[in-house]
């Protein structure tokens, strides 16, 4: 190999490393913005999840405490009889 093709090939490889930092670059910035976005899905579905368990435990809470309570009337009404 000649200086010249020597220098052309130095310059080829001095371009591929370039490129291939730029597309590193690339890859690493949309890997992070789809992990971005399954977080916020992830957090998303998870507040609602919250507030959907949160009013399902609430309706279950109250209802249990209905019936008692007309359990505890009828008790009591049979009991004044």
């Amino acid at each position: 190999m000649g200086k010249r093709e020597k220098a052309v090939f130095l310059e080829e490889a001095e371009g591929k490393r370039a490129s291939s930092k730029v597309s590193l670059s690339k890859m690493i910035l949309r890997m992070v913005g789809i992990l971005l976005g399954i977080l916020v899905v992830g957090i998303t579905v998870s507040a609602f999840l919250s507030g959907y368990i949160r009013k399902q435990a609430e309706e279950s809470i109250k209802s249990a405490t209905e019936f008692y309570a007309g359990q505890m009337d009828t008790t009591f009404g049979d009991i004044n009889d």
